[in-house]
């Protein structure tokens, strides 16, 4: 943008800019370090939230898992009680 107003525009248009041209190259570095920060702090909560989400699917699985093997266990004992 900098380059496209020093090389195109002359200061035309965006006189403003060439009036505190550090303050507003400072400025605009700011905004992108802070736009970084946001990515990357938000990029690292969805991991952990993909992590937490991955790790409740296997607890689930392992739940019906449970479930069925209590199912099976007991349809098996049920007969041979009955036998004894």
């Amino acid at each position: 943008m900098f380059s496209y107003i020093a090389a195109v525009d002359h200061g035309n248009q965006y006189a403003y800019i060439q009036q505190d041209l550090t303050g507003n190259v400072i400025n605009f570095l700011a905004s992108r370090v802070v736009v970084f920060f946001i990515f990357f702090l938000t990029n690292g909560r969805i991991k952990k939230q993909q992590l937490y989400y991955e790790q409740i699917q296997q607890s689930g699985r392992l739940k019906i898992t449970g479930q069925l093997a209590a199912a099976v266990a007991h349809e098996i004992r049920n007969p041979l009680t009955v036998v004894k």
